[in-house]
């Protein structure tokens, strides 16, 4: 009876293995013959249409069914890979990389892919190999990448001769490439004093981040300590860098290893490529090489920081900050790009974070004043003035560093405009003089000062003085204009504010502020209609609160104290473009 039921549940088991075999048989010929190539068509258009919204896992999956509708489809697997690149899919990309030189052999980007791939599974040695039988075109990119890969070789070999033979022509037609690369494998080496001079002849040559970093490192290596920090100060000083991070930047042991050093040269000959976007598949040829580079190394921070302002620079404000705010806190690019995380989150309307992300970055480097300023731009924004003032406060208290000196105008201006806000005039000019004491040009804060003065009947002539100066520069200003205009109004010289109204009013025809002071100049002139008419289109402008009472008023016919409320009408206004035409 035992083995009775051993031989049925054998013939049964090995039944289901025949419909399990029959099975894969019958999906796996399905996955690989072309079924449909229409729907192949309709599922990369709505591949396009998910990429283009940022739904990258909804695209992988319309371009998956793309592909096995149409396995053949030479276009559509090209398209498929360079989707799986720029979402750093390593095995998706190495097994479309392979069909695809199965027909191109020469394509650049699936044969940087297998190279990548062989890295990381054989070595260099192997995947250099691999390269050589290729058959790669002389002069084409890929040849590029081949005598970059061999000079790795040659200079780990200690062979200067053949290094130079292999990059006699990229000596000359990429100089800057070709020190790089000098240099980082000179380094990679421990050829640190010949390192030291391959980065100084570049930084003499093109401004190159990395390489200024680099020299300015070697050198504190040195013991050329101080002159490291000028160094990096002079290329790289920026306001949201102390002098205490400049030095731990120049201290930090240089950290180099194989696929760091393959993997930045291959960033590199990004450059050589076009940054162009292209808006159908978004993507562009330099960032789909940068994302193989990291493949090979993920930590690669030049090349993550590229791949950051591509995904800013199409609107993946998303995608664009996973990668800014997950940069090492002690990198010199997390602390200079604190300036376009913070604007990013103040784009979505996200203040909170924005707010979250600079009081993070203050406890890593508290005494660094731009970051207080930075944090009092959002407090004011927000309208929480007196936070602001108190952000200002702290960073004008801290502010010792020499590179600060454009955040100090920054601090006393911005610090001066929220107790105007907050209705503090006296401490607000008192502000806004000290930053006009070290920055004297700046438009913004000449026309802010001159147009509060002229607001409350103080120092008219010498306000209007200021703003013909800068009117001569950007002549057509609408907010400048409008100042100016607004100064001969108050002097009494309504004709000739008019001008200068009407030309705001043209080039900015929807700020309530603008269009207010328009009907104001008209009523004086007599125009009531055409002034009652102007106000009533600035009340339509969403004013703030206490211009909007301002307007209310106005049209009720309660009018402030400058505005003659019995002055003779005038019938017939025609602005004085108008009159120009005419007279022509």
């Amino acid at each position: 009876m035992k083995k009775k039921i051993n031989k049925k549940i054998f013939y049964l088991c090995l039944s289901l293995l025949l419909v399990i075999f029959l099975g894969f048989l019958l999906f796996n010929n399905t996955l690989n013959k072309p079924q449909d190539p229409e729907s192949a068509i309709n599922y990369v258009i709505q591949a396009r249409m998910a990429n283009s919204n940022f739904d990258y896992k909804k695209a992988d999956s319309f371009y998956r069914k793309a592909h096995r509708a149409d396995p053949n489809n030479t276009n559509l697997t090209e398209e498929y890979l360079l989707f799986s690149i720029m979402q750093r899919d390593l095995k998706q990309s190495f097994a479309l990389a392979q069909e695809v030189i199965v027909k191109n052999p020469q394509h650049f980007l699936a044969n940087l892919v297998i190279l990548v791939k062989n890295i990381n599974s054989s070595g260099v040695d192997s995947a250099i190999n691999n390269l050589s039988n290729a058959n790669i075109e002389k002069d084409s990119l890929l040849d590029i990448v081949l005598t970059t890969l061999k000079s790795y070789q040659a200079m780990q070999k200690n062979d200067m001769v053949g290094f130079e033979s292999l990059n006699a022509d990229i000596k000359d037609l990429a100089p800057d490439f070709y020190l790089y690369q000098k240099g980082l494998l000179d380094l990679y080496n421990k050829r640190t004093e010949q390192a030291q001079k391959d980065f100084f002849n570049l930084n003499n040559l093109f401004v190159n981040i990395e390489s200024i970093i680099y020299y300015s490192q070697l050198l504190y290596m040195d013991g050329k300590k101080e002159e490291a920090v000028q160094y990096f100060y002079n290329y790289l000083g920026d306001n949201f860098l102390t002098q205490q991070k400049i030095v731990d930047y120049v201290s930090a042991p240089i950290i180099v290893n194989e696929k760091s050093v393959i993997s930045d040269l291959i960033f590199r000959l990004s450059k050589m490529l076009s940054p162009d976007v292209d808006m159908v598949y978004l993507y562009s040829d330099s960032i789909a090489v940068a994302n193989i580079a990291l493949m090979l190394d993920p930590k690669n921070i030049s090349a993550l920081v590229e791949v950051a302002s591509f995904y800013k620079a199409i609107g993946n404000y998303d995608k664009a900050l996973s990668i800014y705010t997950s940069l090492p806190e002690n990198s010199y690019y997390s602390r200079i790009l604190t300036g376009e995380v913070v604007d990013m989150y103040k784009e979505q309307g996200n203040v909170k974070e924005a707010i979250a992300y600079i009081q993070k970055q203050i406890k890593i480097d508290p005494n660094n004043a731009r970051l207080f300023v930075e944090l009092g731009l959002i407090q004011h924004k927000g309208k929480n003035y007196q936070d602001a003032i108190d952000s200002y406060t702290k960073a004008l208290q801290i502010s010792t560093d020499n590179n600060f000196r454009i955040g100090k105008w920054l601090a006393h201006f911005f610090r001066g405009i929220s107790y105007d806000k907050l209705g503090n005039w006296e401490m607000a000019e008192k502000d806004i003089l000290a930053a006009k004491e070290i920055n004297s040009t700046d438009p913004v804060l000449i026309n802010y000062l001159a147009y509060s003065w002229i607001n409350r009947g103080m120092h008219i002539e010498e306000s209007l003085g200021m703003l013909k100066g800068i009117l001569a520069k950007m002549p057509n200003n609408p907010n400048i204009l409008d100042s100016y205009a607004w100064g001969l109004f108050k002097s009494g010289n309504y004709t000739e504010a008019l001008k200068y109204a009407e030309k705001a009013n043209a080039i900015l025809a929807y700020d309530p502020i603008l269009v207010n002071h328009l009907g104001d100049i008209l009523w004086q002139l007599g125009y009531k209609r055409d002034a009652i008419a102007t106000w009533a289109r600035a009340a339509n402008l969403s004013p703030e609160d206490d211009l909007a009472a301002e307007l209310s008023k106005k049209l009720d016919g309660d009018f402030p104290p400058y505005l003659n409320k019995n002055v003779a009408e005038k019938d017939g206004y025609v602005p004085f473009a108008q009159k120009q035409i005419a007279k022509k």
